[in-house]
């Protein structure tokens, strides 16, 4: 099958985190492949099976057609391989539906073997390479051991096969070779074109070119894996002493030519296993125990060999091996030579020129990719010379390196010093040292014999050859023990004084002096022998020195000088440096590479050469300008970069000397331009730069020696030079943010000033000269061409590095509000080289145009090329570095300073742009459009994403995409391509040629596994680091970089404000062209190329088990590489939540991933511990864990995100209708079995019953007790204040980074840092060392303080939002999808969570003081609540159909209720959590039925009522408006729920605060007033004055209200002016469309409970005092306007007025018994409202009161669409609600008129035709109703009496009969009581809850029949009285009708009787049988009405008794 080798290549990557039974298994599925690699021979057997028509294909025996057989047969011909191999893998390729066309499947099956060749090989070397890995201890380890030691002893040839298999390899490659030179010519082929139709005939083709290279390749690639798997082996110490012996045979024939070579002799010398560098040897070579293989080694390096060179060197490491041999081998008795014949070997293979070759073979073998600036270059070869080896790969390069290195240590260690001095005496004898040179002098030209040897300095080469391609600090085990052979060998030669030797131990030790370290030695070395320490003869002593050598270049010096002033001096020291043969030239070379090598890595020695005593820089830079060699001024001027290099004081120092010399050198020629004379010129740079040029300098060099030689050292040189004087801080900016700790005082560059002298002309010259011509002169070597492309770059690199355009963001200078300040940051800015850099970017299009091509030109070069030069990569980078601090600054740049510049009127500023011509109106064109022009560099630049040997260019890449998504200009719709729908970039990608390519490397570079815990990535700490100098040795680890940038890049442009699609989408693996179709995102097996998206979801998935497999958290990617999962998570949100994007990618995780249930549930609980950790995390469990604060803050955001992920799909789920995947999901959530982790699983068969839930709520439970951890910090703050920095400028850096948490940001810190830094500078007030290290240490407590109070402000931040998920997660739960549990699930779920959460309130909310988890709480409890209620909302509200409530058992209420106190206790609460708690506690007391409140409440308060009520009243009283209103509301559920005792309990404790809360009515009407306003923002006070009033109003009913109380509530109420504050019609008008209730309706919600209160006080005295009924008359007066406004609104109340209404009518009834029937009167105090009443009374009885009452509020109009629960009576809640309003209107006037009737004896309130208007002042009617109209009344109660007495009738015959009730009778009876009938399937439970339901609809029937009847009563009752009055008593006493007549004018007795009667006759018949019916008061009155009347009314007839007023 395809892809034998993948899964155990990906296992090998990190073999630590796969099960061990894994590794084992795939090692051996594959080893059989390893024991052939992968290339098993052709079997007779196998090719007699194919001619057969026969082949075996996935291990069975298939026939196949004649073309598939002759492919068959002609594949396994040309690849000499087995047939079956062959005809599996053109199987495979058939069996591919995206091979690209079927007559090249001969071709991809040819192909597909060699990968899978080069898989195999890449398979073994990593095996081989973990058997060697320290690192795999334990069980990893052995087994790769193991196996590597079975695949040698399974197949004893391994050895000598892989070393045939190269050979063939060489073969093959040159016949491969030769095919593609003659790839034109038609020679015939072996390969048909193959079809899978049948054919006759069979044509013939050739392997095409793209096949012949690929092939190439391969092969190539295989021989050199081959060679690695080699040196392996040997380093295993595996081989036997046979297989050594082979390898020196098939060294003994190799090719000259062959890289192979490098691997063989590196083998060899590894099975050998000599090291003098350590004590003793862990293990034998095993030939030392084989004196047969020894003999026969010996014997083979006698014979004649291909190359003699090789003979030597092998003899000389065999010589080497005989001499550290162990002695019991006798290792020189088996080869019968004496003891001194070692040495003789060493010099035999010496003077064999082994040393030569060896330094050849280093020199010329280096790979393509490897470039040093301290590598030795190849020297003059002599005619003999064996050849040139090609170059070897660059990771075998570091084991060549050392096994060379360890040659050479182990031959200086192995030769005696006498070995040494007499190869030495014999050189300086043949060549005597130069007199002049060793007196500090030159000669002329001394001519060397050419048949002399120097076999020393070719010693002295090898070692400098070596070490100067080696690392930094190798060289250390020459200088560490001076008492080593090593370090004398290192005097020793430093006592020559012979030129050549010289020059070689000058190359030695700048060798030896690579790195910090051991550039200290080999500086104090020299200084050493400077002062004459430590030195033999006096003359070496001069040579080897400091002193020495600078001594010889004052001489120089001086002699040129006098040359140049004096044309007859002697000339010869002149010529002797004009020519490279000379004595002195390479002597000068050699001298300025030590000089370069030392100073650039040891501060002291730059410092300490460049003392005044020996001022090095300075001669040299005199030495370099009179020179007449190119070479030599190069390597000066290279010495001279690093004298300027580094931030030591030293380093600025000397870069300043360095500007004003070259300035004053006139080594660059500068262009005299009067700039007053072209003050007019439109464009003076152009003008400048047009004019005729100066060829003079350097320029002049350039252009007739350089160019004319193809060759430029002293351009490259001098161009680094000016590199290197221009400084930039530490860290670069394009691999880090901008986060620049400035350890030194300013960037140094040269200034502009307006000088014609100055930074321009190095501008130009660089630009104009050099880089801008580039392309039009000669390069002797493509890498010249290159080296000059990179020093430019550099160049203009620095130049943008160091041009802190930042400085324009301190305060006040973008404003100018500073003027001083603003002008000093302008004029940095403007005289930096910097500025001109940007200039000319925006300006000047050949400079942009040039980093374009050689990003996209270099791109193809490196991409195209087997080996491309690094001086391509390193320019291409650079060019990327440019483009990125370009693209990153431009903005600032033209927006900002341009305009800035562009509108000064600052007179030095102008003068500045003048001098500079620089004109102000230039055009500008940014970069982004300059590269819009050029896509073919979009392109290239995102192929460099896939340059994963150089990270940095692939950040830089990265980095630049973002830089562009980000701009307007890319990110903008592109509308110039023909059915384009994305943005410009993600156009520009998806419309390229190398589109999949791009979606290919991006993929890769997110998939490359990054380091295990990576350290803190938090800015602050970097800058923290750097200045406490703890990261100078850290090494930055970019591929988590990248793979962050890569993520950031993704999720920037799927946030919902990028439009789409765009380049992320691209990315992603979307059809930009597919505009949100369901065809956007191909399915996994559609897809032809893995994505971001795959891989994004892979890594989401890495780590969790298969089918069968043990579970390991630490595997998983989230706690491995929280940082990254986090951005995973995140970006899959976004995706999730983009419109474009939402529905396809929710789809597609669904369908192919089943993402939801299987990450939820393998969520992880905690982080694994980190290696390099910063601090640690403490659980609610009291574990630790070691990590960062970075991992610990991004593991918890990482889960908030995939929480959030699971909400969304929950969500979606249930909207869609998915019931199963919900029910599975909702299952998984609370504790359920995930059933199975197969994607692929059947949904439709999922039944939540079959779940075993293991523990309700346990996977949720566990993930918020995970949230509860603590950040123990590994930093210290430092006491004390801080001296140079104050809090508030400080906190001015406080910003809000991308995790939306606000910290202190790092750029505004390093900024403050810098900018008090500059201020304290100019100062004057850091001169000193104290000064300056006063300033940095309060500057480390600054970052110290910020950035531990950073990881306190992450944390927090990253707790509150995973709790904010994790509580999102659950209320989404609780959703719809809830219901899928069953109910006992649902149950047990909220209650295990309810008993839970609580413990964790008040550390979570109080710490956070964010109410996350008490409103969750409050959420739980509601939805038990609402699980439970069983009552219709209808019933409920009306208390009359309670069918039955169940509560929950009182121990789990109890128990959630003792929990809620607890937390609600703690101190340090927030008004949100508590007022969240009191709700919850409010809903939980409601949990249980009304008879257990009392009893729970009691025993979860424990004694604590008192603390609670305190707590909750004062919250009550001074908290937040919206927890003011709960606190009020859980006040009135205690005192609801108390007990009885009235002085007890939680009331006893509230009554204390009970004034005060009266008082607050009062207190807080001024914002009640605001909520009357028409635009009131909030209605926050008017809850909290409808809740407060409840309370007051159930203390009162509770009989807590004495009388003193009720004067306060009286008098309080009567001076709220909120009352009067009645709207008018007109401002409801005014608020037509506003979502706030009407004014009206608000003001009734004051209104309305004010009335009750006081209602509520009267009805608890039941006979109030004089003083009670003063203070209940002072309330009336006080609101006088708007009760009046209510009494003579009665024709157009509303239900709210109408019950108000009620309420006054009850006051006003409640005073009449302590009134007098004068206070009744117009101007008595109770006359207004006597009169309001009586009319209000009269407008009820009259036709005014049957106007139609509407719905006026929103409430209302849903009650009128509300049937009202009764049976047989199809009215609606509304209706039913304004008829039982109108029936107390009633029923309370006629309590009214009875009590006034009833006043001194009787006062008429009914008049028998009029009453006297004068005597209320009315002009028209008089205030008393007619008689006639109570007739009316009478009339129409009887007939409504009987109509309600025939209703209970009918209920009662209903309820009777209740066996019989029909279905639909029933159905009807549960619909009432709020059931729907098909939930009801029991049908004994369907007609117990009917029948109960009709009980309550007869109970209800029945009580409205007392109520009418009450009416009744109180009528016939009025009639009789008046009538009584008006014909028999007043007539008969006079005083009566006097007072009578006062009300009355006068009446006729007989009319009223007359009237009585009529009114009466028509309704006799009804009120006689009402009479009948009733008891004796109504019979009474009707025999009084008979009396006064004189009329019959039935009472002859005698009944029962009416049975509702029976009951009564």
């Amino acid at each position: 099958m395809p892809g034998r080798f993948a899964q155990l290549l990906s296992i090998l990557i990190d073999p630590l985190r796969w099960p061990e039974n894994l590794l084992q298994k795939t090692l051996n599925d594959c080893k059989g492949y390893f024991l052939e690699f992968f290339a098993p021979p052709r079997s007779e057997s196998e090719r007699k099976v194919v001619e057969s028509g026969r082949a075996v294909f996935d291990g069975e025996e298939q026939n196949v057609s004649e073309d598939v057989k002759q492919a068959i047969l002609s594949l396994a011909k040309e690849l000499d391989v087995s047939e079956y191999l062959c005809a599996a893998l053109l199987g495979e390729v058939l069996d591919d539906p995206t091979r690209p066309a079927e007559n090249l499947a001969v071709e991809n099956a040819l192909m597909r073997y060699h990968s899978e060749r080069a898989d195999c090989l890449r398979c073994l070397k990593a095996i081989f390479v973990g058997a060697l890995n320290t690192d795999y201890d334990g069980s990893v380890g052995g087994i790769l051991r193991d196996f590597t030691f079975s695949l040698l002893r399974e197949r004893a040839t391994f050895l000598a096969d892989l070393l045939k298999s190269i050979d063939r390899g060489k073969i093959l490659l040159a016949v491969q070779q030769a095919a593609l030179r003659d790839v034109a010519a038609p020679a015939p082929s072996a390969f048909g074109t193959f079809q899978q139709s049948s054919t006759s005939t069979t044509a013939q083709q050739k392997l095409g070119t793209a096949t012949l290279e690929q092939r190439i390749k391969f092969i190539a690639k295989d021989r050199r894996e081959l060679g690695h798997i080699l040196f392996y082996i040997a380093s295993a110490l595996l081989l036997a002493p046979a297989d050594v012996f082979t390898i020196v045979k098939w060294l003994k024939t190799c090719s000259p030519q062959d890289e192979l070579v490098v691997y063989a002799f590196s083998a060899f010398s590894a099975a050998l296993n000599v090291n003098t560098t350590v004590p003793s040897e862990a293990m034998l070579s095993v030939i030392y125990g084989d004196p047969a293989s020894m003999t026969a080694i010996s014997s083979e390096l006698k014979q004649t060999w291909t190359i003699p060179q090789l003979a030597s060197a092998v003899s000389l490491q065999w010589a080497i091996s005989l001499v550290h041999a162990p002695t019991h081998a006798s290792p020189l008795r088996s080869v019968g030579v004496s003891k001194p014949d070692p040495e003789r070997l060493i010099l035999d293979a010496i003077h064999g020129n082994a040393i030569q070759y060896l330094t050849n073979i280093i020199i010329t073998c280096r790979p393509s990719s490897f470039h040093d600036e301290d590598s030795i270059p190849l020297p003059d070869q002599p005619a003999d010379s064996p050849g040139i080896i090609p170059p070897i790969e660059p990771d075998f390069h570091f084991y060549a390196l050392r096994q060379l290195e360890l040659f050479t240590v182990n031959l200086l260690n192995s030769v005696s010093t006498a070995f040494l001095r007499k190869l030495r005496h014999a050189e300086e004898d043949a060549d005597k040292p130069n007199p002049r040179l060793q007196a500090t002098r030159s000669t002329r030209l001394a001519a060397e014999p050419a048949e002399q040897r120097r076999d020393v300095a070719a010693l002295l080469g090898l070692i400098a050859v070596i070490y100067g391609d080696s690392q930094a600090n190798a060289g250390l085990i020459f200088w560490q023990d001076p008492d080593s052979k090593l370090a004398s060998f290192l005097r020793w030669a430093a006592e020559t004084a012979a030129p050549a030797l010289v020059r070689a131990n000058f190359d030695m030790l700048a060798s030896l002096s690579k790195g910090q370290s051991c550039s200290m030695y080999g500086n104090e070395f020299l200084a050493v022998r400077s002062r004459g320490a430590g030195a033999t003869p006096q003359s070496a002593t001069i040579v080897c020195s400091w002193t020495s050598i600078f001594s010889t270049i004052t001489y120089y010096q001086d002699e040129l000088r006098q040359s140049r002033l004096n044309a007859g001096a002697d000339r010869h020291v002149l010529e002797a440096l004009s020519r490279a043969d000379s004595i002195e030239f390479p002597y000068l070379m050699a001298v300025m590479r030590l000089v370069r090598i030392i100073v650039r890595d040891c501060p002291l020695a730059r410092a300490t050469l460049n003392s005044p005593q020996l001022g090095a820089a300075n001669l040299i830079c005199s030495l370099s300008f009179s020179l007449p060699s190119l070479d030599l001024q190069g390597a000066l001027w290279a010495a001279l970069s690093s004298f300027c290099a580094g931030s030591d004081v030293g380093a600025i120092e000397t870069a300043r000397m360095m500007w004003v010399r070259l300035e004053n050198a006139g080594i660059i020629p500068y262009f005299n331009v009067n700039s007053t004379a072209t003050q007019g010129s439109e464009n003076l740079w152009q003008s400048m730069a047009s004019g005729p040029q100066i060829r003079e300098g350097l320029v002049m060099a350039l252009e007739d020696t350089e160019a004319t030689n193809g060759s430029y050292p002293a351009t490259i040189a001098f161009t680094n030079l000016l590199s290197s004087m221009v400084h930039v801080p530490d860290h670069s900016l394009s691999l880090r943010p901008r986060v620049v700790y400035q350890t030194v005082p300013e960037s140094v560059a040269p200034e502009r000033l307006g000088r014609h002298k100055g930074i321009d002309a190095f501008i130009r010259f660089e630009l104009d000269d050099v880089f801008y011509k580039i392309g039009q002169r000669r390069y002797c070597t493509n890498d010249e061409r290159w080296k000059v492309i990179d020093a430019c770059l550099t160049f203009v690199e620095k130049c943008l590095k160091s041009y802190d355009i930042l400085g324009l963001l301190t305060p006040g200078v973008a404003q100018a509000q500073d003027a001083t300040r603003s002008k000093l940051v302008l004029t940095a800015l403007l005289i930096h080289p910097g500025f001109e850099i940007l200039r000319r970017l925006s300006m000047d299009t050949i400079l942009a145009t040039n980093l374009f091509e050689i990003i996209s030109e270099g791109s193809a070069y490196i991409d195209v090329a087997d080996t491309p030069t690094p001086l391509a990569e390193r320019s291409v980078k650079s060019a990327l570095r440019i483009l990125h601090r370009a693209l990153d600054i431009q903005p600032m740049y033209l927006e900002v300073l341009w305009p800035i510049l562009s509108g000064t009127d600052d007179p030095q500023l102008r003068n500045i742009l003048r001098a500079s011509g620089l004109n102000m109106a230039y055009s500008h064109s940014s970069l982004d459009h300059q590269l819009l022009r050029v896509p073919s560099t979009v392109e290239r630049i995102a192929m460099a994403v896939g340059r994963v040997q150089d990270e940095e260019t692939v950040l830089l890449a990265v980095k630049v995409l973002s830089l562009l998504s980000d701009s307007p200009v890319f990110n903008a719709a592109d509308n110039s391509r023909a059915g384009a729908h994305g943005t410009r970039l993600a156009t520009i990608l998806n419309s390229s040629s190398f589109s999949l390519q791009i979606l290919d490397v991006f993929s890769l570079a997110l998939a490359t596994e990054s380091p295990e815990g990576e350290d803190d990535e938090q800015d602050l700490n970097v800058v923290l680091r750097h200045l406490t100098n703890t990261d100078s040795q850290q090494q930055t680890l970019l591929q988590p970089v990248i793979r962050s940038a890569i993520l950031e890049l993704l999720r920037a442009n799927t946030s919902k404000d990028r439009p789409a699609p765009n380049v992320a989408h691209f990315l992603l693996g979307f059809n930009v062209d597919a505009a949100g179709s369901p065809d956007s995102l191909l399915a996994k097996s559609r897809k032809s190329v893995r994505t971001c998206l795959d891989v994004l979801l892979d890594l989401l998935f890495e780590g969790f088990p298969a089918a069968g497999t043990v579970h390991s958290v630490g595997q998983q990617f989230l706690v491995r590489q929280p940082r990254l999962a986090e951005q995973c998570y995140r970006l899959l949100y976004n995706l999730c939540l983009h419109d474009w994007t939402s529905d396809v990618v929710l789809r597609y995780l669904r369908t192919e991933y089943d993402f939801a249930a299987r990450q939820l549930f393998h969520i992880p609980q905690r982080p694994i511990p980190t290696p390099r950790s910063s601090g640690t995390v403490r659980f609610n469990d009291r574990t630790e864990v070691a990590s960062t604060c970075g991992n610990a803050t991004a593991f918890l955001r990482a889960r908030s995100w995939l929480l959030d992920i699971l909400s969304l799909e929950l969500h979606l789920l249930v909207e869609c209708g998915q019931k199963q995947r919900a029910a599975r999901l909702i299952s998984v959530m609370f504790g359920g079995d995930l059933i199975s982790i197969d994607p692929d699983f059947d949904f439709s068969s999922f039944d939540v019953d079959s779940v075993r839930l293991r523990q309700h709520s346990e996977l949720v439970l566990e993930l918020l007790r995970s949230l509860d951890i603590q950040w123990l910090d590994n930093l210290k703050d430092t006491e004390g204040p801080l001296k140079y920095y104050t809090a508030l400028e400080v906190d001015g850096c406080l910003r809000i980074d991308d995790s939306d948490c606000e910290i202190y940001d790092a750029d505004a810190i390093v900024l403050l840092v810098n900018t008090i830094r500059k201020r304290l500078e100019l100062q004057g007030a850091m001169s000193t060392y104290d000064q300056r290290a006063a300033f940095d240490q309060d500057s480390i407590k600054l970052i110290k303080r910020v950035a531990i109070d950073n990881n306190h402000r992450g944390m927090q931040h990253s707790k509150e939002r995973g709790l904010r998920s994790w509580r999102r997660m659950v209320e989404v739960s609780l959703g719809p999808s809830f219901e899928l549990l069953r109910q006992d699930q649902r149950e047990a779920a909220i209650l295990d969570l309810l008993l839970t959460i609580p413990e964790r309130v008040p550390g979570v909310d109080g710490a956070l003081r964010t109410p996350i988890l008490s409103e969750l709480l409050l959420t739980l409890v509601t939805k038990l609540r609402d699980g439970r209620q069983t009552v219709s909302d209808f019933s409920a509200s009306l208390d009359l159909f309670t069918v039955g409530e169940s509560g929950f058992p009182n121990d789990q209420v109890t128990q959630i209720l003792r929990n809620l106190i607890e937390a609600l206790l703690v101190t340090g609460s927030t008004d949100a959590m508590r007022g969240n708690l009191y709700s919850a506690i409010t809903n939980c007391i409601h949990l249980t039925t009304s008879g257990e409140q009392s009893q729970v409440l009691q025993v979860s308060l424990d004694g604590r009522q008192d603390r609670l009520i305190a707590l909750v009243a004062r919250d009550a009283l001074g908290s937040v408006y919206v927890w003011q209103a709960v606190a009020y509301s859980l006040l009135e559920v205690l005192v609801s729920a108390s007990s009885s005792d009235r002085s007890g309990g939680s009331v006893g404790t509230l009554l204390s605060y009970m004034q005060q809360f009266v008082l607050s009515i009062k207190t807080t009407e001024g914002d009640l007033f605001a909520a009357l306003a028409p635009d009131a923002d909030t209605l926050d006070s008017l809850y909290v004055y409808e809740a407060k009033m409840g309370l007051i109003l159930a203390l009162v009913k509770r009989g807590n209200c004495d009388e003193s109380l009720a004067h306060q509530i009286f008098n309080t109420l009567a001076e709220c002016d909120f009352i009067k504050a009645m709207p008018h019609e007109e401002d409801d008008a005014m608020e037509l469309d506003s979502f706030l209730p009407s004014l009206t309706e608000r003001y009734h919600q004051l209104l309305l409970p004010a009335l009750q209160l006081a209602i509520s006080v009267l009805a608890s005295s039941p006979r109030p005092s004089n003083a009670l009924a003063q203070s209940i008359l002072s309330f009336l007066n006080g609101q006088r306007e708007v009760l009046m406004v209510l009494l003579t609104s009665v024709g157009s109340l509303t239900l709210v007025m109408l019950r108000e209404v009620n309420m006054v009518l009850s006051l006003a009834i409640s005073i009449l018994p302590t009134l007098k029937v004068e206070d009744l009167k117009q101007d008595a105090r109770f006359g207004s409202y006597h009169l309001a009443i009586m009319r209000a009374i009269d407008d009820s009885m009259s036709d005014k009161a049957q106007v139609d009452i509407t719905p006026a509020t929103e409430q209302e109009r849903i009650d009128d669409q509300r049937r009202f629960p009764l049976y047989r009576k199809q009215v609606s809640v509304f209706r039913q609600n304004v008829q039982i309003a109108l029936c107390q209107l009633h029923e309370y006037s006629l309590l009214y008129q009875t009590a006034v009737m009833e006043m001194q004896g009787f006062t008429p309130v009914v008049a028998p035709s009029k009453s006297n208007p004068a005597l209320y002042n009315l002009k028209q009617r008089g205030p008393l109703p007619l008689l006639a109209t109570v007739l009316k009344i009478l009339k129409a109660s009887v007939t409504s009496m009987g109509n309600s007495v025939s209703f209970v009738e009918e209920l009662n015959n209903a309820l009777m009969a209740a066996e019989g009730l029909t279905d639909n009778e029933i159905d009807e009876l549960l619909r009432i009581a709020g059931l729907e009938p098909e939930n009801v399937t029991e049908d004994d439970e369907a007609i117990r809850v009917a029948t109960e339901t009709l009980k309550k609809s007869v109970m209800w029937a029945q009580n409205d029949c007392l109520s009418r009847l009450r009416t009744v009563e109180m009528l016939v009752y009025l009639v009789w009285r008046h009538m009584d009055m008006y014909i028999h008593q007043a007539p008969a006493d006079q005083n009566l009708k006097m007072r009578i007549i006062e009300s009355v004018p006068s009446w006729d007795p007989n009319e009223v009787r007359s009237l009585a009667r009529r009114e009466l006759a028509p309704s006799g018949g009804a009120v006689g049988e009402l009479i009948k019916g009733s008891t004796g008061y109504l019979q009474i009155l009707g025999r009084k009405i008979q009396e006064t009347i004189g009329d019959q009314f039935g009472l002859t007839a005698s009944v029962n008794g009416f049975a509702p007023y029976a009951s009564r």
